[in-house]
């Protein structure tokens, strides 16, 4: 999604938009445009007060005993079922910080709902009648566990061990990580 939403996974913007909407944040009940913008936030104020991600990243480098603790966290469910609350919570993608006219949240998160129910519902009445119900519930495990393990592995790629993380200079403060296709 992170690589749609800056449209630099495929040359065509086109693509981007296409597959980052219908394979990859649809699946997740998230709106790649809302992403994007959120994410601009954060890349606009990375390092400061006002970026969002910045609880995320803010106390890097860590102790590898809280390390593993967030490692556990992640593999354990524990913070997929807090973002998935958050976005329920919120009637939109945990990751818009963008708006807040209730009209326009309420439109994007049935408009966000409708594509991930329709991406969730094809293959999970697919495979429980082509296949079993497990080949589907293990795509829901997966994202309550080493999804989220990968986002944080992300985050400490970009933003730990830089040279000032607290540097106004995106140079200083983050690391590029190129993410291929594959």
């Amino acid at each position: 999604m992170h690589e749609c939403g800056h449209n630099i996974l495929f040359k065509r913007c086109g693509l981007n938009k296409f597959f980052g909407l219908w394979l990859i944040a649809a699946p997740l009940f998230l709106d790649i445009n809302n992403y994007a913008k959120g994410h601009f936030v954060h890349h606009r104020y990375a390092g400061i007060d006002k970026d969002p991600d910045l609880d995320n990243y803010q106390n890097l480098p860590i102790s590898r005993k809280n390390l593993l603790r967030k490692f556990w966290r992640n593999l354990s469910d524990q913070t997929g079922f807090r973002l998935t609350a958050a976005a329920r919570k919120t009637l939109c993608n945990v990751m818009d910080s963008t708006s807040r006219d209730i009209d326009t949240l309420v439109s994007r998160a049935n408009s966000t709902i409708h594509d991930g129910l329709i991406v969730n519902v094809c293959p999970l009445i697919v495979l429980t009648i082509v296949v079993k119900l497990w080949l589907y519930l293990l795509w829901v495990a997966g994202y309550f566990t080493f999804y989220m393990l990968f986002l944080r592995i992300r985050q400490i790629a970009e933003h730990g061990a830089v040279p000032e993380l607290f540097n106004l200079d995106p140079r200083q403060n983050t690391r590029t990580t190129c993410a291929r296709l594959f």
